[in-house]
């Protein structure tokens, strides 16, 4: 999904749809469809339950790549 679109999508979402989209995606494994909730911004930030401070992109995906990994 392009740059501009993924915005797109972040805008016509609300904050309940996009909650939902993300744990759909965790229940389901789908790291893409997880990773479209996220704001595609580099200082984007997520704080796993008694986890360390993970911030951009990459360090997010790493982070549920190694949670899906272990499921």
């Amino acid at each position: 999904m392009t740059k501009v679109r993924k915005q797109a999508a972040h805008m016509s979402s609300n904050s309940s749809d996009t909650e939902a989209t993300f744990y759909e995606a965790m229940q389901a494994g789908d790291l893409e469809r997880l990773m479209d909730c996220w704001a595609d911004e580099d200082d984007i930030v997520s704080i796993h339950p008694n986890g360390p401070r993970m911030v951009g992109t990459t360090a997010i995906r790493a982070a549920f790549e190694a949670i899906f990994s272990e499921a």
